[in-house]
């Protein structure tokens, strides 16, 4: 994977009564192999920073860019099918697709045969601890921890050079929460993949190979 480049991006929030600077002329660049955390006060422009990595939003003025390639130049949705996985605060489970089937979703979507997609999907549920039992159940039947599990296992089955997780151990105890970070980075040294994580967990800041701390739409120094 190339190196994930922002070059100066900023991205305001409008409405009819105010005018709000999420990100304000922020550069950096992320490196395969490597587990960031980025963390900062709720406002502070972190969600934001990961709508447009992801390609879901375009900055107002600046670049996001993998390699030479910019989101306002690409296909955006082609991008997040085949580079960028992302873990949402609000998990987008497919609630009428079991466990197993959310997980191969996005594999068979991509052409990966069935039988592939399930033998991936198996051993990504069991790694973040979903038992075969619970592999046929929908989200519903599962508790928010659980159903957190599976849209991580979603994403690590995607097998993307980035992962992006928005607060990813969010509904889950601390058991749970060390196992999937400690999942997390060794995904990213062990394969190469740059992994993302919007936290408020300091536990989790404290695994990271590197903290991005955002203040009003900057990074601290």
């Amino acid at each position: 994977m190339d190196k994930l480049t922002l070059n100066d991006v900023s991205y305001t929030y409008k409405s009819k009564y105010q005018t709000v600077s999420a990100l304000a002329g922020i550069s950096y660049s992320f490196e395969p192999g490597k587990f960031y955390a980025v963390v900062g006060k709720s406002g502070s422009g972190k969600t934001t920073l990961l709508s447009l990595i992801a390609g879901l939003d375009l900055p107002m003025s600046g670049t996001v860019a993998f390699g030479e390639m910019e989101t306002d130049k690409i296909d955006r949705d082609k991008l997040r099918l085949e580079h960028v996985s992302v873990i949402y605060q609000s998990l987008n489970l497919f609630p009428l697709l079991t466990a197993i089937e959310n997980v191969m979703f996005p594999m068979e979507y991509r052409g990966i045969s069935k039988k592939e997609a399930e033998e991936t999907a198996i051993k990504r549920l069991e790694s973040v601890g979903i038992d075969s039992e619970k592999h046929h159940r929908l989200p519903s039947m599962l508790s928010g921890g659980e159903q957190q599990r599976v849209a991580i296992a979603r994403a690590l089955a995607a097998k993307t050079e980035i992962i992006l997780a928005d607060e990813p151990t969010g509904n889950l105890d601390s058991e749970n929460s060390a196992n999937i970070v400690e999942l997390l980075k060794n995904l990213a040294h062990s394969e190469n993949v740059c992994v993302i994580v919007v936290t408020h967990d300091p536990d989790v800041a404290q695994s990271a190979d590197l903290v991005i701390e955002l203040l009003d739409g900057k990074i601290k120094s």
